[in-house]
């Protein structure tokens, strides 16, 4: 995780235990079981591991996964909060090599494997586009 994704969930903790009115780490070491020195490099931005994070987002009441979101540039969503649906990814400019990869999705592959068939459909069409110019 790069530094600053890790800063902004420290500033995201903060915030949140403020929200609730937890005061201070003391406060939030009681109500997580975390020990204040993990609590501290949590809020000073350090590295933490996953059972740290399920730990914070369960005494900040957050739904699990809230750390990871903010971590990766999204929002904690609050445990009974409505979460809206995120727009569809994009994972290829090409609209044709988005369409193979949509359709591929539900296929037992592994991921690079997939992308590999999409590499090779898009060297076919470039080769097929490059005859039909020079035959044109």
């Amino acid at each position: 995780m790069a530094q600053l994704n890790r800063e902004r969930l420290a500033s995201f903790v903060i915030a949140r235990r403020m929200e609730i009115g937890i005061r201070d780490r003391r406060a939030l070491q009681r109500i997580s079981g975390l020990s204040d020195r993990t609590i501290g490099t949590l809020e000073r931005g350090g590295s933490v591991n996953a059972a740290t994070l399920g730990a914070i987002e369960n005494a900040l009441n957050w739904e699990p996964g809230s750390a990871r979101r903010i971590l990766e540039g999204g929002e904690p969503v609050i445990k009974g909060q409505q979460v809206a649906p995120e727009p569809p990814r994009r994972d290829y400019d090409d609209e044709r090599d988005q369409q193979l990869w949509e359709s591929l999705r539900d296929v037992d592959l592994d991921d690079d494997l997939k992308r590999g068939i999409i590499a090779m459909a898009r060297d076919r069409r470039r080769r097929r586009e490059e005859e039909q110019r020079r035959a044109g």
